[in-house]
């Protein structure tokens, strides 16, 4: 915290107040995410996140990435229906950038760390109904999480693909 403009004390009050009100587990792990958000070092690693997202192996079949503040599918598996480029407007009714934004609240770090690790835990669930943007048409997509190892987002069957000029 000596190296952030976070004022430790303050931030160490809040976090246990918090966790003193938490009213079961799941609570207090996202009480002790917050404080951790707030060292601001993306190299705080924690046992939790990785309880939270990891252990459960279910993932919905794509790799999304923030793009110019939207959340852009870059791979996706074939029985997803998504292809590279969809745009994803929410998910289970929630504006996707409102999802990121949560999620980004419990990860230290700076902000394109936080954004980076977000898109991949925006994938860590069993079932989900997506709402997407593709070719300026707006569809909607449900799909069920599934085990599987982590789709490839580096080693691509098929070449990047502009999306717009520049993009």
């Amino acid at each position: 915290f000596h190296v952030t403009d976070s004022d430790w004390g303050n931030q160490l009050r809040i976090a246990l107040e918090s966790t003193a009100n938490d009213e079961n587990r799941d609570d207090y792990i996202n009480s002790l995410l917050q404080l951790l958000e707030k060292t601001a070092d993306g190299h705080v690693k924690n046992i939790l996140d990785t309880e939270k997202y990891l252990l459960n192996d279910k993932r919905l079949p794509f790799i999304a990435d923030t793009i110019d503040n939207k959340l852009v599918v870059t791979v996706a598996d074939e029985s997803s229906g998504l292809k590279p480029g969809d745009i994803i407007l929410s998910k289970n009714g929630v504006d996707s950038s409102a999802v990121i934004e949560q999620l980004k609240a419990e990860i230290p770090g700076s902000e394109q760390w936080k954004s980076y690790v977000a898109s991949k835990h925006f994938r860590f669930h069993d079932a989900e109904r997506l709402e997407i943007e593709r070719d300026d048409k707006l569809l909607s997509l449900s799909m069920k999480g599934v085990y599987m190892p982590d789709l490839d987002e580096f080693n691509r069957t098929i070449p990047f693909l502009e999306l717009e000029d520049g993009i």
